[in-house]
């Protein structure tokens, strides 16, 4: 992918000030922590634009009250590069709903798949019997403990 113009930049930056939202979702429906940019539009070409400057998603047509509406979003690592890039030259109002989603974003720890160390802090290792990573450390306290129980 070639890098993106400062002009493209700058549009989507305009067109995503007025028509965009910037948010994380929250609740036993979705998945904590999920953060995104969307974007509903009655004509799908600028959302198009979107799709290939950012990647995402455009979905629809869905029906709306009038006409058909169109839906762009753009989701986890890649919104969260976006809101950054985009920040400086957004208004107040944006500035502010990127910094709330940004830190809502932040406060939940990544999947456990990313995860290098154990919750105390201790290297997780590739364990090949059961295919999965764990802490040699709290593995070995666990079994001392149990032996010291019996």
């Amino acid at each position: 992918m070639p890098p993106l113009e400062i002009r493209e930049l700058f549009w989507a930056a305009g067109f995503l000030e007025g028509e965009g939202s910037f948010g994380a979702c929250s609740g036993p429906s979705r998945q904590h922590g999920q953060i995104r940019i969307t974007c509903h539009q009655v004509q799908r070409e600028p959302l198009d634009r979107l799709h290939r400057l950012f990647g995402g998603n455009v979905m629809g047509p869905h029906r709306g009250p009038k006409n058909p509406i169109f839906l762009w979003s753009l989701q986890y690592r890649k919104a969260v590069s976006l809101m950054m890039t985009l920040y400086a030259v957004m208004s107040e109002n944006r500035k502010k709903q990127i910094r709330a989603a940004l830190s809502y974003w932040k406060s939940f720890r990544a999947h456990r798949s990313t995860w290098l160390t154990c919750q105390k802090g201790h290297e997780l290792i590739f364990d090949q019997k059961s295919n999965k990573r764990r802490c040699r450390t709290c593995h070995a306290d666990r079994a001392r403990a149990r032996r010291n129980a019996t």
